[in-house]
C-alpha cells in the first residue's frame, strides 16, 4: 500500500512537473520575445546614450567656447573702459588746456617744425627769447623760445600764459600754444613783418594805410585796458602787419602787466618810447603817440617829440612829414600831429583819454581818408573791396563780422553755421578753438558800412 501511495504522489509530481513543462514551453517563446525586445530596447537606450554622450560633449565643447568667448569679450570690455577712461583723461586735459586758450605742444613737435632751433630760421632775438619761423600742423607760425629763468617779471609761464590767453582781439597778435619743455611760445606768423621795417621798405606805406594802422593800433590798446593789461613796449618793431597790412601789436615775452605789478616790472622797451613816468603807474599812451609821429614823419623815435612841436610852433610841419607816404593833407597831417604831441605831454594828466579821445579822433580820420581815397578812384577800382572786408568762409563781403577765438573775423551766420555743424576748431588755422563765443568787430563793420555807402 506504501509502495502503491507512493507512485501515486510519484505520478502526480510527474503530471505536476509535466503541466509545468507544458506551461513552461507555451512561455518560452512569449519570454524570447520579450528578450528580443528588451535587447534591442538595451540596443536603443545605448545609442541614446551614445548620442548623449555625444552631445554631452558637445554642449562641454559649446560652454568652454562660451566660457572663452565671455573671458574675451570681459577682456575686450576692460581694454575700452580704460580706452574710454584714458579718452575722458585727454579730453579733460584738451578741455583744461582750450578752458585756458591755448595748445600743447610736444617738444618734438616744436623741434621738427624749426629742424632742432636751427639758426636759419631765426627771425629775431631779445633780451629775453629768440623768435623763430616755423610751421606747425600746416599753418606758418612764430615760435618764442625762452632763453631766462625765471622770467624778468618774477611770474612763472603758467602766469603768462593765463594773461596771454585774455588777448584775442583782431589787433593783437594770436597766442596758439605753448611747450613747458622747451620754454616756448607759438603765435601766429604775420606776412608783412613789423611796421619799422615797413615803413623803411619801398614802396613804403601809403599815409591812408598809416592812418588806419593808427586806428587799429588804439583799437587794440582798448581792448588791452578793458582786461585791466598795461603794455609797456609799444613800438614800431613790436606791431606786425599781416597779409593785408592789418595791424597787430605782439606782446611778445612778459611786455605786458597789470597796473599794480608797475613798481617790480622791469622794462624792456626802447628809452624813446617809454613813458617818463612808468615806474609811477602811468599809462601806455606816450609811447603811442611817439609811434603815431614816426608815422607821421618816419623819423626815429628819440626826442621827436621835441622836434616835431618845434616844427608845428614854427608852422613848418610840411616839410618833416614823410614824403614816402605820398602827399599828405595838411590839415589831417596837424590833426594828427597835434594829437600825438598832446599824448607825448611831460605830465600824464595832460593827455588825452584812450578812448573818448584818442580812438574818436583816429577813427574819424580813418573814416575821413577812406572817402578821400574812393573819391580818387576809378568807378571800377571802387568798387572792388579790401580783402580783409571778406569774410574766410565764404569770401563775400561781411556786412556782420564778428571775431571768434582765434582771433580772425569772419561774417557772423558763416560762423555759426561753422560752430553748430559740430566743428571745435578753427576754420583758418584748424586748431582747437578755446570757446565758441563771438564779438562784434565794431571797426570792421563800420568801415564797411562806409564802402558800401560810397559804392
Amino acid at each position: 500500500m506504501d509502495i502503491v501511495r507512493r507512485l501515486r504522489d510519484i505520478m502526480a509530481e510527474v503530471e505536476n512537473l509535466a503541466s509545468e513543462k507544458s506551461s513552461l514551453e507555451s512561455f518560452f517563446p512569449e519570454m524570447t520575445t520579450q528578450l528580443v525586445e528588451t535587447s534591442e530596447k538595451l540596443q536603443e537606450v545605448r545609442l541614446s546614450l551614445d548620442v548623449a554622450e555625444k552631445e554631452k560633449l558637445q554642449m562641454q565643447k559649446q560652454k568652454d567656447d562660451v566660457v572663452q568667448t565671455l573671458a574675451q569679450m570681459l577682456q575686450e570690455k576692460l581694454d575700452m573702459q580704460k580706452q574710454r577712461d584714458d579718452a575722458i583723461k585727454e579730453m579733460e586735459e584738451l578741455r583744461r588746456a582750450q578752458a585756458a586758450g591755448t595748445m600743447r605742444f610736444s617738444q618734438a613737435e616744436l623741434e621738427e617744425a624749426t629742424n632742432n632751433f636751427d639758426s636759419s630760421l631765426i627771425m629775431g632775438q631779445g633780451r629775453v627769447g629768440t623768435v623763430y619761423k616755423a610751421r606747425v600742423h600746416h599753418t606758418a607760425v612764430a615760435i618764442k623760445r625762452l632763453t631766462v629763468d625765471p622770467l624778468p617779471c618774477g611770474h612763472d609761464m603758467d602766469w603768462e600764459v593765463g594773461l596771454l590767453c585774455k588777448m584775442r582781439h583782431p589787433h593783437l597778435v594770436t597766442f596758439i600754444g605753448r611747450c613747458s619743455e622747451l620754454s616756448s611760445f607759438v603765435f601766429e606768423y604775420l606776412e608783412n613783418g613789423n611796421l619799422d621795417d615797413r615803413m623803411n621798405a619801398s614802396p613804403s606805406l601809403t599815409w591812408q594805410s598809416r592812418i588806419r594802422i593808427a586806428a587799429e593800433i588804439c583799437d587794440g590798446l582798448l581792448f588791452l585796458h578793458s582786461i585791466g593789461v598795461v603794455l609797456n613796449n609799444l613800438k614800431p618793431c613790436n606791431i606786425l602787419l599781416d597779409a593785408n597790412l592789418v595791424a597787430k601789436i605782439d606782446v611778445g615775452f612778459c611786455s605786458s602787466c597789470n597796473s599794480s605789478d608797475l613798481d617790480d616790472w622791469d622794462p624792456m622797451g626802447s628809452l624813446a618810447n617809454i613813458y617818463p613816468e612808468f615806474h609811477l603807474g602811468g599809462g601806455p599812451i606816450y609811447s603811442f603817440g611817439v609811434i603815431l609821429l614816426q608815422l607821421l614823419t618816419g623819423r626815429p623815435a628819440l626826442l621827436i617829440a621835441d622836434d616835431i612841436q618845434r616844427e608845428v610852433n614854427r608852422g613848418d610841419l610840411q616839410e618833416v612829414l614823410d614824403q614816402r607816404a605820398g602827399r599828405w593833407p595838411f590839415e589831417q597831417a596837424l590833426e594828427l600831429a597835434n594829437l600825438a604831441l598832446r599824448c607825448c605831454a611831460e605830465i600824464s594828466l595832460l593827455r588825452p583819454d584812450l578812448k573818448s579821445d584818442i580812438w574818436r579822433v583816429l577813427n574819424d580820420m580813418r573814416m575821413r581818408c577812406s572817402e578821400s581815397s574812393a573819391a580818387n578812384t576809378a568807378p571800377e577800382a571802387s568798387r572792388q573791396p579790401p580783402d580783409y572786408f571778406l569774410c574766410p568762409i565764404t569770401q563775400d563781403i561781411m556786412r556782420d563780422p564778428h571775431m571768434a577765438a582765434d582771433g580772425y573775423t569772419y561774417e557772423k551766420e558763416a560762423i555759426q553755421e561753422w560752430l553748430n555743424d559740430g566743428h571745435s576748431t578753427s576754420p583758418m588755422t584748424n586748431l582747437p578753438l578755446s570757446h565758441s563765443n563771438l564779438t562784434l568787430n565794431l571797426a570792421l563793420r563800420s568801415a564797411v558800412r562806409q564802402w558800401h555807402d560810397r559804392v
